[in-house]
């Protein structure tokens, strides 16, 4: 990652010279001829970029509260609004959601995105229409996710027998967070290509681990601050370090296995012996199409011929972006809490008693009537949004929100992070507490009430919160009936090391560690 430190000197030594040339008011007379939202003054060039810190979430939350719910700054040359309470981003994306439903091109858009091919970054328009048709009339419906109920079962399955086996081995503590990835990621890639990696044989261990982090290499670039995407004049940096050089290297081996695997099916072959969904129990599988056998059955935009393979590549890549280290983070940071608050430990694991018992395992149909474990999971996804940034909308005219101008092509981020500690909305904000959710139990995080948005809102709301939210509530709900979970010897869960990571998403900063004691019988696991 030498580039990523080369272009970052590069690019603030360059700033730093420009902003001791020029000084004054620059970009202020904008804010005299339109009625802008208050916001911290810019400097020349670099705007307010100076201001966003290493966590730019809390950044800008501790902002908004000197400058109010609606912010205005400046990022290189563009225009930035921030939202950050819930009646804000309701006159956003449910007011005005038309109005707000543009991505502006992100850093690197060319390389990444496949010239946003994908359903996150496409630009509002009959592209971006058919591809969300297809996610939620084809892929993301009730009747879809039940047919994957039994490789989803196998996989959760499979993560809590790992475990017991770490446990009959004698293991001093249990990698929590290892063990959940590589579930998101099974998960994932047998919805997708009908292929389990991790935990088969060891070409597909190998080939999980390539895969696993050229993922995690897109996601780190795609998070970088490309200094030349904000200040035009300094596309040069990007280039003389080698930086694009690199983002087109990890680009390229992504799409050359992702290729790999629709040349496989297309010719209708399996993906491979070993990886090819044979069941867990070693049984015979029930067919069932694959996402990508799905897609390929998809009609182009405009009515003919198929879907291409750049749009089909740019899906996947999305599926996997957004459905791996999200949802293990939300069970990884339940889990935590559960551990820092042994007295909601407790709780849960007396209703899990009480409603499916010890003698069977708890499934998909138990979840509505677990209302202290939907809590957890509300909680959870309250104080850790799986992105606490919402991805950037852009404004397609002129518009005027809450008496403010704002001009087309304004970017627009939501502070998720700032709405979900509102003690406006919520008592004791920055604690821990799932039984607010008993209290107020028709609250809930689908998008509807602005107070509690993890996945967004609007029409670009994340295309796959159903799978998300089923992950995360079957996830804790296998976890905490399988085990109790404790700190190894010595530690004390009150002094639970509970900071945060800040990227896309927002991962703990201490991958989690913990004892794990069985509760079930043993035929169980």
């Amino acid at each position: 990652m030498e580039y990523l430190l080369v272009a970052g000197l590069v690019g603030i030594f360059t700033l730093v010279l420009f902003v001791k040339l020029f000084s004054g008011g620059a970009g202020q007379a904008g804010r005299r001829k339109l009625k802008l939202p208050p916001g911290p003054k810019p400097l020349p060039i670099i705007g307010n970029m100076h201001q966003f810190g290493d966590k730019p979430h809390i950044s800008l939350w501790h902002m908004a509260q000197k400058y109010g719910p609606i912010m205005y700054l400046k990022v290189g040359t563009h225009s930035l609004v921030v939202a950050s309470t819930a009646e804000a981003a309701q006159e956003f994306v449910k007011v005005q959601d038309k109005i707000w439903a543009g991505r502006p091109a992100p850093p690197g858009a060319d390389i990444f995105s496949e010239n946003m091919a994908n359903i996150v970054w496409a630009p509002y328009g009959p592209y971006w229409r058919h591809l969300r048709k297809i996610f939620t009339i084809e892929l993301f419906t009730a009747k879809r996710l039940e047919s994957f109920r039994p490789p989803r079962t196998e996989e959760f399955n499979q993560m809590v027998k790992s475990i017991m086996d770490d446990v009959d081995e004698g293991k001093p503590a249990v990698d929590l967070a290892v063990k959940l990835n590589h579930l998101a990621f099974n998960n994932v890639t047998r919805m997708l290509l009908n292929k389990r990696l991790f935990g088969v044989d060891t070409s597909s261990q190998q080939e999980a681990f390539r895969f696993k982090e050229l993922i995690f290499r897109l996601l780190s670039l795609a998070g970088t601050i490309i200094i030349g995407d904000y200040i035009p004049w300094l596309k040069w940096v990007t280039t003389v370090t080698g930086f694009k050089r690199y983002m087109k290297k990890v680009k390229a081996d992504v799409d050359d296995m992702l290729q790999e695997f629709l040349e496989v099916k297309k010719n209708g072959k399996s993906m491979n012996a070993a990886a090819q969904v044979a069941s867990v129990d070693g049984k015979s599988p029930e067919h069932r199409d694959d996402f990508v056998d799905i897609l390929l059955r998809q009609p182009a935009e405009d009515g003919t011929g198929r879907l291409s393979d750049t749009s089909i590549k740019a899906l996947i890549q999305d599926m996997l972006v957004a459905g791996t280290e999200t949802s293990s983070n939300t069970v990884e940071w339940a889990i935590a809490e559960m551990i820092h608050h042994p007295e909601y430990a407790e709780k849960l694991h007396a209703e899990l008693d009480r409603v499916v018992g010890r003698e069977r395992v708890v499934n998909e149909t138990d979840i509505p009537n677990l209302p202290y474990l939907n809590a957890v999971v509300k909680e959870t996804l309250r104080l850790y949004p799986p992105a606490p940034l919402n991805i950037p909308h852009k404004s397609l005219q002129d518009t005027t929100v809450a008496g403010f101008d704002l001009p087309v092509n304004t970017q627009l981020i939501i502070n998720i992070y700032a709405i979900q500690r509102d003690p406006n909305w919520w008592e004791k904000p920055l604690e821990y507490d799932p039984e607010r959710f008993i209290k107020d139990p028709e609250i809930t995080v689908t998008g509807t009430h602005f107070q509690l948005i993890p996945f967004g809102a609007g029409r670009r709301q994340c295309a796959g919160m159903p799978l998300g939210i089923l992950f995360v509530q079957i996830g804790l709900a296998r976890l905490m009936q399988s085990f109790e979970f404790a700190l190894p010897p010595g530690q004390d869960p009150a002094t639970l090391d509970m900071s945060k990571n800040f990227g896309l998403t927002m991962p703990r900063k201490t991958p989690l560690q913990a004892l794990c004691k069985p509760r079930l019988p043993k035929h169980l696991y």
